[in-house]
């Protein structure tokens, strides 16, 4: 991302503004103060950089997950998305407001339609955190902080630190690496990956361990075979209508943006596991920070 607007800032002499100073970026950049009064400001056309974004044919606007996180995420997000179609900035051809998540997966069930919300993934994280739960399986997941009691933990995945130390029964599953499939990007571009090994020793691919896991739990398979598989997925995507979600009640409260701090290099399971990004990590602590790491 920040080579692409290093890219439209030497070709076109974009202006960049920041709320916050995030330190060498490549490119020169306004810096805001990161409160969230500035975007109110902007919002109610009380800011010179409404003018800008008003007069701009293309203006973008990318909002990172930390502010989605804070106490006025929901009116920064609402109120931009009012602002920004009021002056046509959001139609059919151009979409001037980005999210840039955190986690390249959190994209991918989006379009699948996992959503987190007080009665979906939230109330299972609490009756895990509560010890409430009898089993728990754990598809490739490694981020879980909770305190183990007596649930019985199934691990799926290749690369597993903490969700496989702490489980119970281990079924070793196939790495990116070692089978065909599409993954979402940030972009949230659907792209094909093939494989470039086979999976070592037990290890199978993920679906197969679901879907022979499905036949022994209820008699019957999922799916006959992969192409199968791949063709309710593409179905699905190409068949989903979009939800109109209630949007929640907000309040404007005074409030710094402040960006949480990410491992960039230890970021995912695979990432923990690889010695050249551990290479990466341990060379990162002796170099003064960019804001380019993450």
């Amino acid at each position: 991302l920040n080579s692409r607007i290093r890219k439209t800032y030497l070709k076109n002499k974009t202006e960049i503004f920041s709320l916050e100073d995030v330190g060498d970026l490549t490119y020169p950049y306004t810096v805001l103060e990161n409160d969230t009064k500035i975007i109110n400001q902007i919002i109610k056309n009380e800011h010179e950089l409404s003018n800008k974004i008003n007069s701009a044919k293309k203006p973008l606007i990318i909002l990172g997950q930390s502010i989605l996180n804070s106490n006025n995420g929901a009116y920064v997000f609402e109120e931009l998305k009012s602002y920004l179609t009021s002056i046509n900035k959001i139609d059919d051809n151009w979409n001037s407001l980005n999210i840039l998540a955190t986690d390249a997966s959190a994209v991918g069930s989006y379009d699948l339609g996992i959503f987190s919300s007080n009665n979906g993934s939230n109330k299972t994280l609490k009756t895990i955190e509560d010890n409430e739960a009898e089993i728990i399986f754990l598809f490739g997941q490694d981020k879980l902080k909770f305190k183990k009691n007596n649930e019985f933990i199934i691990y799926i995945g290749s690369h597993g630190d903490k969700g496989a130390g702490m489980a119970d029964l281990i079924l070793p599953g196939a790495a990116y690496t070692e089978q065909d499939g599409y993954f979402t990007n940030l972009e949230g571009t659907l792209q094909k990956a093939y494989k470039a090994s086979y999976p070592p020793g037990e290890a199978k691919e993920d679906w197969q361990i679901i879907n022979e896991l499905s036949a022994i739990i209820s008699g019957n398979a999922l799916f006959n075979n992969k192409d199968e598989l791949l063709k309710s997925m593409h179905d699905y995507l190409n068949n989903e209508i979009i939800k109109n979600f209630e949007v929640p009640s907000y309040n404007l409260s005074d409030e710094k943006i402040l960006v949480e701090d990410i491992d960039y290099y230890y970021s995912n399971t695979i990432a923990r596991a690889s010695k050249t990004m551990s290479e990466c990590r341990y060379a990162r602590t002796d170099l003064k920070k960019t804001g380019t790491e993450g």
